[in-house]
């Protein structure tokens, strides 16, 4: 398969994540953050702006015909964290990929939050640099008591995301159960994710053309 491969320097995106990341707190009405299937953490294969908490371990394990791969995020301060997956695409060799992502919070844009990252950074797929803008939007009282809430995504992704626009929100109806829509540069997905408690959760859907399932276990380190 021929791949227009482009180089993008990791130094940068730590430097600039190391003076402008700020401590976040994840938003509580949101079911437990989830590994992407290319690994960051996301939607489905769209990441958000949000890392893994600091000094958390995010395992996740994702597959469909197509992929099968297992997923690690660290959270190494309350706005970097690293990451690596161990990936079989199309039932070829099996592949380790890394991924790092800075969560910065403008402090003049109040409510939006951005992602800075760069999947596969050796190289071993398809080396892939994006950039994404998140915004939680507000419900009523009733509802938010209820753990509803809305987290909108947009932004760009080269290399894996097609050097396309990329996007997506999550409703979450309850503390436990949401839904989810993607756009990542080739196709619409979608999925239904489900929060069993605050370190494990499993999700459904249709990306890519196929069914996918992955699920998530978040533990402190």
């Amino acid at each position: 398969m021929k791949r227009h491969l482009k180089k993008y320097a990791l130094l940068p995106v730590l430097a600039v994540g190391s003076f402008l990341a700020r401590p976040v707190c994840a938003a509580p009405n949101l079911p437990t953050d989830f590994n992407t299937l290319y690994g960051p953490v996301g939607l489905i294969t769209v990441p958000t702006p949000a890392v893994a908490p600091r000094n958390r371990l995010l395992l996740g394990v994702g597959l469909n015909r197509e992929f099968k791969g297992v997923t690690a995020n660290y959270g190494l301060t309350s706005g970097i964290d690293v990451g690596t997956g161990i990936d079989d695409v199309n039932h070829s060799n099996l592949k380790v990929i890394g991924n790092v992502k800075v969560h910065i919070v403008p402090g003049n844009f109040h409510g939006f939050d951005i992602g800075i990252g760069l999947i596969d950074f050796a190289d071993a797929i398809h080396q892939t640099f994006y950039a994404v803008v998140g915004k939680e939007i507000s419900l009523s009282t009733a509802l938010h008591k209820q753990g509803a809430s809305l987290q909108l995504t947009a932004g760009y992704g080269s290399g894996l995301f097609k050097n396309n626009v990329i996007g997506g929100a999550e409703l979450a109806f309850t503390r436990h159960f949401s839904v989810l829509g993607e756009y990542n540069g080739k196709n619409f997905n979608a999925a239904a994710r489900y929060a069993y408690n605050r370190h494990f959760g499993a999700q459904l859907g249709f990306a890519d053309n196929d069914v996918v399932f992955n699920m998530t276990y978040r533990m402190h380190i």
